[in-house]
C-alpha cells in the first residue's frame, strides 16, 4: 500500500494510517523526507490503528558537513550526498522508555521499533519488492570450546576503568565519538558500486551509533570514509591491524578522530575482528572488523543477518574499553557455554552462531564503557547529536544555558514543560531518586511502582538476570508461567530453537493454536549424516540448531543422503550396503529402501533422485551406478556399468537439466554420461584442472556453472558445464584452519531459499559452510556447528512446505495478512507464487514493464539461447520479443 505524505508544520512529514502491515513511501513522501533538516519531526502511522502505531520521529545525521567520503590512494571525493540517506530516530506513541530507528537509502531500507519493557520488538524489514517499504513485524529481542580466535582481542591486556558506583551513576549528557572509517576493494565488491558502499556504511554506523547512544551513552559520528574501487588497495597482509595502524599515524594525521576502525569483506582473516583495546583519544585507536557481509537486520525473524552491527560495535567496544562479557563472569560462550549473549560475548561461535546474539551492551559492560569514555579529553558532550560540540554550541549563541552547567537547555526538559530538569529536581516538584539529575517520570518504570527501572534493579526489588536493564518481572511470558521467557530460554536454549529470542511454542501468527515450527513440519531444514553416528540429526534452516535426532540406523557409516519431494530422507550406508528410508518429519526409521547389497550395490556412496523417479547410487566399491526403483526401491538395472569410460570408485553424482549424469570418480576426473541409456559422454574435468583432487560432491547452478568439491585439498572449484574449463576457487580461499577453515568438503547443496550454497566440511568447527551462490563469498549468517554434528557426511535441504510457498520460513497466509505478500485474486497464494501474475517481461523485478526492461532486451538482441529476454524460447532475442514487451508495458499487476 502506498502511503500519502503531506507536510503538516513546517519541516514535518506525517504518514497517514495503512490498512496493511506493509507501508511504501513514494517518490514524493522519499522527496520531502530528504529535504528535511536535521531534528525535523516526522510521524509515521504504522497498521489500521494510528494510535496504537505511531511513531513520533526526528531526523538525524551521523555525519556532519566536515565528513569526507573519498576513494582510492589520492583520497579523491566521491560524488556522494549523504543526505540522501534518511536517518530518523524517536519514540512509539509518545512512550519514553520506547525507541525507534529507521534508515531509509536509494538501495536498501531497515528499522527497528523497541516499544518498551516487556513489550517484545518490533522490525521494520525492507520490503522484498521495494527497498523504500516496510514491512511491520513483531518479533523479540554446549560442547567443546572451539579452538579458535574469533576476536584477536587480548582480556589479558585490558584494565578495568574506574567505575562509578550505583544506579544512575556517570553523566547524563551525551557524548560524541568521532570515527573515521577505512575499507578495501573486498568491501567496495560487495557492492560494485561507489554511492550504495557509501550509503550502507553510513547505514551501518548510524546503527551503531543508536545502539552506543542508547546503552553506552555516546553517539558515533563519521569524520572520514575511504572507499576502494580497484584491487590496488592497502592492507592486504594475514593480519592488518598493525599495518592499518602505522599508516593511519604515518600518512593520515590530517583526518580528525578520536579513533579509526577498517572495515574489510575479506574472507582470510584470522580472526572475525581485533582491536587495541581502550585506545580511545590515543596512538592506538585503532580496529579491524572483518568478513563484511554487506546487509544487516534485512530478516524479521532471527538476527542472523547482523554479523556486520555486531563486529562493529565490537571491535568498536574495545577501543573505547569493554571487555569480553566472558572476561568478567558475564557468561560462558568462549569456552563452549550455550547462551543467548551480548554485544561484547562469543555466543556466536555456540549452537545457534550470530542468531544468539543481542543487539545490546550487557548492563555490567556498560557503566566500564561509559565510565572510560567521559574519562577521555578528546570526546565532546554533543546533547541534540547534531555533531557540534555543545559548548561551541553555546558560545556561538546558538542554544541557550539558562543555568551554566554547559548543557544547552534544549536537553534539559525531557518532560517538555518548559523548565529545566535540574531545576524542577533541586524545587521538588519532580523526583529523582536515581541521583541522574533525570526525572524519574522520564525514565522506564515498567512495574508503576514510581521507582526507575534501574534503580529497582541497583536496590534489589527488581531481578535483571540477564543484564539487559529490564527487570525480569517485566519481560514477556507469553505461556503466562510466571517465568519470563528470556529467563527460560536462557535455561533451556532448545525452547528457541530458531533462536529469536521467543518461545518456540508461542509462536502462532495464524492464531489457530498450532505453533508455526509444527505447522511447518520441518520444511526446509537440513538432515545432515554423521561419519560418527548412526543417527541423522535435523537442523534448523536459518539457524543451524540441531532440533531432531533421527532413529538408529543399521550398524555402518552413513554417507549421502537425498530427500524427496513427500519428506523422506534416504541415506546410503557403508558397511549394511543399503539404502535406509527415515520420516522427515518424525525422524522414525522406515526401513531400507534398498536392500544390502540389490543390484550388486558396494560401498554406497552419493545418491541423487531423477526426474522420472528413478534412484541412481554411486556404487564405489563395484565401480559403477545403479539404478532403483525410487518409490519401491526396486532394482532396475546398471545405469553404468564397471569401468565404462575409464570410471572408477564413482563418489558424487549430478542431473543435470541437459540429460546427462556427472560422476566424480576416484581417477580425480568428472564424467559424463547419457541419463537416460548410461552410455559415456566423455570427460567433463580432467584430473588436476584448477588444482582437483580427490573429487566428491557436486552442484550445478543456475549459470549452468558445475561446483566440485575438492576433498583433497580443501576446497571448492568452479568449471564450465559446458566445456569443464576451469573457472575459480568457488570458496576463495579462506583460512585453512580455525573455526572458518573448510576441511575435506564433502557434499554440495543449494541452500532453502536458494542464495547460499551449503557444504559439508569434515573437520573444522563449523559442520556446515555456506557460501553466497553467484560470489562464493562465506556467509557468517548460517552455519551449522561441528558440535551439533560431529563428522558431517552427506546432507539435504527438506522441501518448502506447501503453506509456505515463498521459502520464507513463515506461513503465506500471515505474509499476505502482514502485508508482506500481496494476493491480488484472494486465492490465498502469495501473487509472488501463483503463475496468473507471473511477469516475465519485468526484468528488472521492479514490477512494472518500463524502459530498463526494455533496454536489456535490446542488450541481448541477437543469438540468445536460454536469456530470460529471449521470452519466445526461440533461441533469438528479436521482433517477436520486442512486441512481447511493448504489449505488456505498464505495471505488472
Amino acid at each position: 500500500m502506498t502511503a500519502t505524505v503531506t507536510a503538516t508544520v513546517p519541516a514535518s512529514v506525517s504518514v497517514p494510517a495503512s490498512a496493511s502491515l506493509a507501508h511504501h513511501l513514494d517518490a514524493d513522501a522519499l522527496q520531502l523526507l530528504h529535504t528535511l533538516p536535521a531534528g525535523a519531526p516526522v510521524t509515521l502511522h504504522l497498521g489500521g490503528d494510528p494510535e496504537s502505531s505511531r511513531l513520533d520521529l526526528h531526523r538525524f545525521e551521523v555525519t556532519t558537513p566536515r565528513t569526507r567520503f573519498v576513494v582510492g590512494h589520492e583520497n579523491e571525493p566521491i560524488a556522494f550526498d549523504p543526505g540522501r540517506v534518511v536517518l530518523l530516530r524517536g519514540t512509539l506513541d509518545g512512550r519514553g522508555s520506547s525507541r525507534v530507528f529507521l534508515a531509509i537509502t536509494p538501495h536498501f531500507s531497515y528499522g527497528t521499533v523497541d516499544p518498551g519493557p516487556g513489550l517484545g520488538l518490533v522490525t521494520l524489514a525492507a520490503h522484498p519488492q521495494e527497498p523504500s517499504s516496510f514491512v511491520w513485524r513483531a518479533v523479540s529481542g554446549g560442547g567443546a570450546a572451539p579452538a579458535a580466535v574469533v576476536c584477536g582481542f587480548d582480556d589479558a591486556t585490558w584494565t578495568p576503568p574506574p567505575s562509578p558506583e550505583g544506579a544512575g551513576a556517570g553523566s547524563v549528557t551525551p557524548q560524541s565519538v568521532s570515527l573515521a572509517i577505512d575499507s578495501d576493494f573486498e568491501f567496495f565488491d560487495l557492492f560494485g558500486d561507489l554511492d550504495a558502499a557509501a550509503a550502507y556504511v553510513t547505514t551501518l554506523y548510524a546503527a551503531v551509533s543508536e545502539l552506543y547512544r542508547r546503552d553506552l551513552n555516546a553517539a558515533v559520528e563519521l569524520s572520514f570514509v575511504r572507499l576502494w574501487d580497484s584491487p590496488d588497495d592497502l592492507f592486504n597482509e594475514p593480519d592488518p591491524l598493525g599495518t592499518f595502524r602505522a599508516h593511519w599515524q604515518s600518512e593520515q594525521t590530517a583526518v580528525e578522530r578520536d579513533a579509526a576502525q577498517l572495515i574489510t569483506g575479506r574472507r582470510d582473516l584470522p580472526y572475525g575482528g581485533v582491536a587495541f583495546g581502550s585506545g580511545l583519544c590515543n596512538s592506538f585507536g585503532y580496529s579491524v572488523a572483518g568478513w563484511l557481509n554487506g546487509v544487516f537486520g534485512d530478516d524479521a525473524g532471527p538476527a542472523s543477518t547482523n554479523w556486520d552491527l555486531y563486529v562493529a560495535s565490537h571491535e568498536l567496544g574495545h577501543v573505547c574499553g569493554a571487555p569480553h562479557t566472558h572476561a568478567i563472569g558475564v557468561d560462558a560462550c568462549a569456552s563452549g557455554g550455550l547462551s543467548r549473549g551480548t554485544v561484547m560475548s562469543y555466543c556466536h561461535i555456540v549452537s545457534g552462531g550470530i542468531s544468539n546474539l543481542d543487539p545490546r551492551f550487557h548492563t555490567e559492560i556498560q557503566p566500564l564503557v561509559r565510565s572510560f569514555i567521559e574519562s577521555r579529553e578528546c570526546v565532546v558532550a554533543d546533547c541534540d547529536g547534531n555533531g557540534i560540540d555543545d559548548l561551541v554550541q553555546i558560545a556561538a549563541g546558538d542554544s541557550l544555558d539558562a543555568n551554566r552547567n554547559g548543557i544547552p537547555d534544549e536537553c534539559e526538559d525531557c518532560n517538555d514543560n518548559g523548565v529545566l530538569d535540574p531545576q524542577e529536581i533541586f524545587s521538588g516538584a519532580v523526583l529523582d531518586l536515581n541521583h541522574n539529575l533525570v526525572p524519574d517520570e522520564c525514565e522506564p518504570d515498567c512495574n508503576a511502582n514510581g521507582r526507575p527501572d534501574d534503580l529497582d534493579i541497583a536496590d534489589g526489588i527488581s531481578v535483571d538476570q540477564y543484564g539487559n536493564g529490564v527487570p525480569d518481572e517485566c519481560e514477556i511470558d507469553c505461556d503466562g508461567d510466571g517465568v519470563s521467557d528470556y529467563t527460560q530460554i536462557q535455561t533451556d536454549m532448545s525452547l528457541d530453537l530458531d533462536r529469536d529470542g521467543r518461545l518456540d511454542a508461542c509462536a502462532d501468527c495464524d492464531g489457530d493454536g498450532t505453533p508455526d515450527g509444527q505447522s511447518l513440519a520441518g520444511a526446509l531444514e537440513l538432515w545432515i549424516a554423521s561419519g560418527t553416528s548412526d543417527r541423522l540429526v535435523r537442523c534448523h534452516g536459518v539457524s543451524g540448531v540441531a532440533g531432531l535426532e533421527s532413529a538408529d540406523a543399521p550398524s555402518g557409516t552413513s554417507r549421502g543422503v537425498v530427500i524427496d519431494a513427500s519428506g523422506r530422507v534416504l541415506v546410503s550406508r557403508i558397511g549394511t550396503d543399503t539404502v535406509e528410508a527415515f520420516d522427515g518429519v518424525t525422524g522414525a526409521a522406515l526401513g531400507p529402501l534398498v536392500p544390502p547389497g540389490a543390484g550388486g550395490l558396494v560401498e554406497p556412496a552419493d545418491l541423487v533422485l531423477t526426474p522420472d523417479d528413478r534412484l541412481l547410487v554411486a556404487s564405489r566399491g563395484s565401480d559403477a551406478v545403479l539404478e532403483y526403483d525410487a518409490t519401491t526401491g526396486d532394482f532396475l538395472r546398471v545405469l553404468v556399468p564397471p569401468g565404462t569410460g575409464g570410471l572408477t570408485k564413482p563418489f558424487g553424482l549430478l542431473v543435470r537439466g541437459d540429460g546427462s549424469l556427472l560422476v566424480s570418480a576416484g581417477d580425480d576426473r568428472v564424467h559424463r554420461f547419457d541419463l537416460a541409456t548410461g552410455a559415456p559422454l566423455g570427460v567433463l574435468v580432467e584430473a588436476g584442472a584448477g588444482g582437483l583432487i580427490d573429487p566428491r560432491g557436486l552442484l550445478e547452478r543456475a549459470d549452468g556453472s558445475v561446483l566440485v568439491a575438492s576433498y583433497a585439498n580443501d576446497s571448492v572449484l568452479a568449471f564450465d558445464g559446458a566445456t569443464g574449463g576451469f573457472l575459480n576457487r568457488f570458496d576463495r580461499g579462506g583460512p585453512d584452519t580455525g573455526f572458518w577453515g573448510l576441511t575435506g568438503p564433502q557434499f554440495l547443496r543449494h541452500g532453502p531459499r536458494g542464495d547460499v550454497v551449503l557444504v559439508s566440511s569434515s573437520g573444522g568447527n563449523a559442520a556446515i559452510h555456506a557460501y553466497a551462490t553467484t560470489t562464493g563469498l562465506f556467509q557468517r549468517a548460517f552455519y551449522v556447528l561441528s558440535s551439533d554434528v560431529a563428522n558431517p557426511i552427506g546432507f539435504d535441504v527438506m522441501p518448502a512446505s506447501p503453506l509456505d510457498c515463498n521459502r520464507n520460513l513463515r506461513l503465506d497466509v500471515c505474509d499476505i495478512a502482514d502485508g508482506v505478500s500481496l494476493d491480488a485474486d484472494g486465492d490465498g497464494v502469495p501473487d509472488e507464487c501463483d503463475p496468473v501474475f507471473d511477469c516475465p517481461f519485468d526484468f528488472d523485478g521492479t514490477g512494472e514493464v518500463g524502459f530498463p526492461d526494455l533496454l536489456s532486451l535490446l542488450a541481448a538482441w541477437g543469438d540468445c539461447p536460454g536469456c530470460p529476454q529471449d521470452l519466445d524460447g526461440d533461441g533469438v532475442v528479436g521482433f517477436g520479443d520486442l512486441l512481447s514487451v511493448l504489449s505488456a508495458w505498464g505495471p505488472c499487476r
